[in-house]
C-alpha cells in the first residue's frame, strides 16, 4: 500500500491540511541506469533532470526522469561525468515522447544511480523519484526492474486471553445482536470538489474521465491531478467568463511542474468533444487554436496535463478586435514589494486620469497585473501602440524606477512594465488559473483596497482560494464586463 495516514488522537477532523495529520509514505528504492538529461531551468545549474531506465532482455527501458534529490555539489560533479559520455541518439528502446528538440542530451548508459520513489505508475514510470547517489559498485547491464516477492504464508494462531491456561482451548468470542461491518468508512479529507471513481482506478469529474488521478503534479505540496481537476470544477463559475470562447495557449506539464513542460496553442491530432478549434490566420495560413465552452472543457485541459491557461485578449467571434489590456509589473532584483505596490497605484492613477477603470490581479508569480477592459473597436496595431505609450510615459516620468524594455541586464532596481502582452498572438495568465510554480499558486483578482504590504503575488493557491471565494461578499471584478471605455485619439494623445 502507499503508506499510512495518522491523526493526533485529540484533534478534530478538519477538511484541510494540518500539522495534526501526518502522511507516512512507504517508499521504494532501486538502481537505475542514466541514459540522458534535460537542460536546467531558472537558477538551476548543470542539468534539469536525469532520464533513467533499466535493462530487460538486453534493451534499456525508459522508466522516467529524476529531478529532485540533488545538492549543488552533486549537480556539478554529475554534470562533469555526464558530459564525458554524450552521444547523438537515445539509448532507450522506448525513447520518451516529446523530448525531441527540447534540450535533452543523451549519454552512454554507463552510470548507475540509486533512486528512491513512491511507486510504479500503470504505464511503467516512476512516481515522485528522488536521486540518492551514484552506485559505482554495480555494472549498468545488471540493473533490472526489481519486483517484490510475495510474502510467505504463515499459519494463523489464536491469541490466548490473559486468564487462559496453557493447553486450554480459547473461549469463543461473544456475539452481539448486530455486528459492525469490517469495511472502513472512506472519507476524502482533501477533496475540494465532487468526483466519481471508476472500477479502473480512474475518476470522473464534471463528466470527464480523468486518468491517473493520483499523479502528483506539485510534489512539494502533494497536490495531485485529481486535486487540480476538482479545484477547477469548484471555481468554474469564477474562471469560465475569462477563458471560454477565447483562443488559448496552454502550458502543459503531464508529469507535474518539476517535469518537462511545453506550450501548446495549435490543435495537433484529435481532441475530446469538450474542446473545439478556433480558426486563425497565422503566417499566411489558417491554423486552429484550442478553445473551451464549459466546465467539462476545463477538466479536459487538466486531463491533458495543463497547469496554466493563457487566453487571448479577444473572443473567438472576432479575434481581430481585442477587449482588454494587461500590464504585468515584473520586479527586477533590488526592488521591494513596496516598490511594486507604488508602481501599481501610479499606473492606476495614470489610467484613471483619462477616465479608464482598472482592475487588479495577483500574478501567482512575482508581480501584479493591471487589467483594463476595452470596447472591441480597436485594431491590434493601435491596441499595442496605446499600451506602449502608457509604459513609455511611466518610464519617462520615473526612469530610475521603471523600465519598458525586455533587457534583464538593465532591470536591476527597477520594475519592468511588460506591455508586450497586448499584441496579436500574445497572451497573459487567466484570472483563477494555476501557475506552473511550487505551491500551485493561482492568479487571483483582488480589489484595489486589498493591496497592502501584507499582500503577496503568490498568496492564493488551489487550497485557500476556494475558501476566499466562499467568504467574499462581492466579486472584486463584478463590473469587469459591464465597463464601457474605448481607446480614442484623445486618450492616445494624453500619453504621448
Amino acid at each position: 500500500m502507499e503508506g499510512i495516514v495518522a491523526k493526533r488522537a485529540d484533534s478534530a477532523y478538519h477538511q484541510y491540511r494540518s500539522p495534526d495529520w501526518l502522511k507516512v509514505k512507504c517508499l521504494k528504492q532501486q538502481e537505475f541506469v542514466i541514459g540522458g538529461y534535460s537542460k536546467p531551468e531558472g537558477a538551476r545549474v548543470g542539468f534539469g533532470a536525469l532520464l533513467v531506465g533499466y535493462y530487460d532482455n538486453g534493451d534499456l527501458i525508459y522508466a522516467g526522469k529524476v529531478g529532485t534529490g540533488f545538492t549543488s555539489q552533486t549537480l556539478r560533479e554529475l554534470t562533469a561525468e555526464l558530459k564525458k559520455r554524450q552521444i547523438d541518439k537515445s539509448p532507450f528502446k522506448n525513447a520518451p515522447r516529446g523530448y525531441k528538440g527540447r534540450g535533452v542530451t543523451w549519454v552512454k548508459p554507463e552510470l548507475v544511480g540509486e533512486v528512491e520513489f513512491s511507486e510504479w505508475t500503470s504505464d511503467g514510470r516512476l512516481r515522485q523519484p528522488s536521486f540518492q547517489g551514484l552506485r559505482e559498485d554495480k555494472p549498468a547491464k545488471e540493473v533490472v526492474r526489481e519486483m517484490p516477492k510475495p510474502q510467505a504464508k504463515t499459519r494463523k494462531t489464536k491469541a490466548r486471553r490473559p486468564d487462559q491456561r496453557e493447553g486450554e482451548a480459547p473461549a469463543e468470542p461473544k456475539t452481539r445482536a448486530k455486528r459492525r461491518s469490517n469495511k472502513p468508512a472512506t472519507v476524502r479529507q482533501r477533496s475540494i470538489g465532487s468526483s466519481k471513481k471508476t472500477a479502473a482506478g480512474e475518476t470522473t469529474i464534471a463528466g470527464v474521465r480523468v486518468t491517473n488521478p493520483g499523479r502528483v503534479l506539485y510534489p512539494e505540496d502533494g497536490f495531485t491531478k485529481q486535486d487540480l481537476a476538482e479545484y477547477y470544477e469548484r471555481v468554474a463559475d469564477w474562471i469560465l467568463p475569462y477563458v471560454i470562447k477565447r483562443p488559448l495557449t496552454l502550458v502543459r506539464c503531464p508529469e507535474g511542474h518539476t517535469g518537462e513542460c511545453f506550450f501548446q496553442k495549435h490543435i495537433t491530432g484529435t481532441l475530446p468533444n469538450t474542446l473545439h478549434g478556433v480558426p486563425i490566420k497565422e503566417k499566411g495560413q489558417e491554423v486552429d487554436y484550442i478553445a473551451i465552452n464549459d466546465t467539462a472543457g476545463l477538466v479536459s485541459l487538466v486531463q491533458m496535463g495543463t497547469l496554466e491557461l493563457h487566453p487571448w485578449p479577444a473572443r473567438e467571434d472576432n479575434v481581430e478586435r481585442p477587449d482588454y489590456l494587461v500590464f504585468d509589473l515584473d520586479p527586477g532584483e533590488g526592488t521591494t514589494w513596496k516598490d511594486v505596490i507604488r508602481g501599481a497605484n501610479e499606473m492606476r492613477e495614470l489610467l484613471e486620469s483619462v477616465g479608464f477603470t482598472t482592475f487588479l490581479r495577483t500574478s501567482g508569480g512575482k508581480g501584479l497585473h493591471i487589467v483594463v477592459p476595452i470596447d472591441r473597436r480597436t485594431t491590434w496595431e493601435d491596441f499595442k501602440q496605446f499600451a506602449k505609450s502608457i509604459a513609455d510615459k511611466m518610464t519617462r516620468e520615473a526612469p530610475d524606477r521603471y523600465i519598458a524594455t525586455m533587457s534583464k541586464a538593465k532591470r536591476h532596481g527597477k520594475i519592468f512594465i511588460d506591455y508586450l502582452r497586448n499584441q496579436r498572438g500574445a497572451t497573459a495568465i487567466a484570472s483563477y488559473s494555476t501557475r506552473r510554480r511550487q505551491g500551485a499558486a493561482v492568479a487571483t483578482p483582488i480589489a484595489w483596497d486589498e493591496l497592502t504590504a501584507r499582500t503577496r503575488p503568490d498568496m492564493f493557491n488551489i487550497k485557500n482560494l476556494p475558501k476566499r471565494l466562499d467568504k467574499l461578499k462581492k466579486d472584486p471584478w463584478a463590473d469587469f464586463f459591464s465597463v464601457r471605455q474605448s481607446i480614442t485619439a484623445k486618450t492616445q494623445a494624453a500619453f504621448e
